[in-house]
């Protein structure tokens, strides 16, 4: 819903990328070849771009203002339920190139839901120099199937952060921080943080993963295995008088620590932490879905969707199964 707090956001990030420097006309590179020529890489605009979406009205004012500020002109294509929506914002940014000076057409939208315009705007390679499309992956793969003009796509998402060793640390936790927290349910959020092990080996930045077994979990349950597992991560850091941030409502006994209801919402440190654990873990996941195939572990995570549900039913439980858990707990009763 397009309600004051969204709008005032869509605002804020006119104004944040009106304060960009230009980036048309920078100097990216340059050298000199064996022959005494001198050959530099300039940033200039890319011309035409189609911008295809779905119904987030927001994208809207975030995709023409880019657009502009980079140079280029846009022809946009919302999604239907947010079509009335889109046409009027759209019709507000034309009239601040007017007042600006610049031409209102260096902003358009398709003025039609009709679904065959995608086709036509997706083959129209005289018109339209590169096709940027924002979506589910349904759409992002018809278009880069059907598309005749160069494709930017992203398709499966998975956005990746990644932390150099030559790096201002202090800098680079605001960017990781921001990357993830900014808009967490958005499909710009990030998933994978990768790291260079220089830094850790420096010292520059530590972080430990802790484990609990399937067995330790079935014996003392899922929040004190959750606990034992902190307190090993805790000891590998080997520190004097830390500050323990805990992601809950528990505590872990010790003298200096905050506990932090939904915390990844809350706290920087604990919103790194989770992108941190969350990849480790669905890597983990991944490995074990090369052995035991039937399960999709890969893509449900261990969680229980109806495939895994069937397939235990069908196969069985594996040692990495906690028999604590329903339905496990169940069927082995069986």
């Amino acid at each position: 819903m397009l309600d004051d707090k969204r709008i005032d956001n869509i605002v804020d990030g006119l104004k944040q990328i009106s304060e960009m420097n230009d980036p048309i006309g920078v100097e990216l590179s340059k050298w000199t070849q064996p022959n005494g020529l001198n050959i530099s890489k300039i940033s200039v605009p890319l011309g035409v771009i189609g911008i295809i979406y779905e119904s987030r009205p927001n994208v809207t004012i975030d995709a023409g203002a880019l657009c502009i500020k980079s140079g280029n002109t846009c022809i946009l294509r919302g999604g239907s339920d947010s079509f009335h929506t889109s046409t009027l914002l759209t019709k507000f940014l034309q009239q601040g190139l007017k007042i600006a000076g610049l031409p209102e057409t260096c902003v358009q939208i398709i003025d039609t839901t009709d679904r065959k315009m995608v086709t036509e705007i997706l083959k129209a390679s005289k018109y339209i120099d590169i096709i940027v499309p924002r979506g589910g992956k349904s759409l992002v793969a018809k278009i880069q199937k059907e598309a005749k003009v160069p494709v930017f796509a992203h398709l499966e998402g998975i956005c990746h952060v990644y932390v150099d060793n030559e790096i201002n640390l202090d800098k680079s936790i605001k960017i990781i921080i921001n990357s993830k927290m900014r808009r967490t349910g958005i499909c710009g959020a990030a998933e994978t943080l990768l790291i260079d092990k220089k830094l850790q080996k420096e010292k520059k930045l530590q972080y430990y993963l802790g484990y609990a077994s399937v067995e330790e979990i079935d014996t003392i349950n899922i929040l004190e295995a959750t606990k034992l597992s902190m307190k090993r991560v805790i000891e590998k850091f080997h520190l004097k008088n830390p500050h323990f941030i805990i992601d809950g409502n528990f505590s872990l006994n010790y003298q200096n620590e905050k506990s932090i209801i939904g915390g990844d919402k809350k706290s920087l440190s604990i919103a790194s932490a989770s992108i941190i654990a969350k990849v480790h873990r669905d890597r983990l996941m991944s490995i074990l879905d090369s052995k035991f195939t039937f399960y999709d572990w890969k893509k449900n995570a261990g969680y229980g969707t109806k495939k895994h549900i069937d397939a235990i039913h069908e196969h069985g439980v594996t040692q990495f199964h906690r028999k604590s858990f329903e339905p496990i707990k169940s069927l082995l009763k069986k």
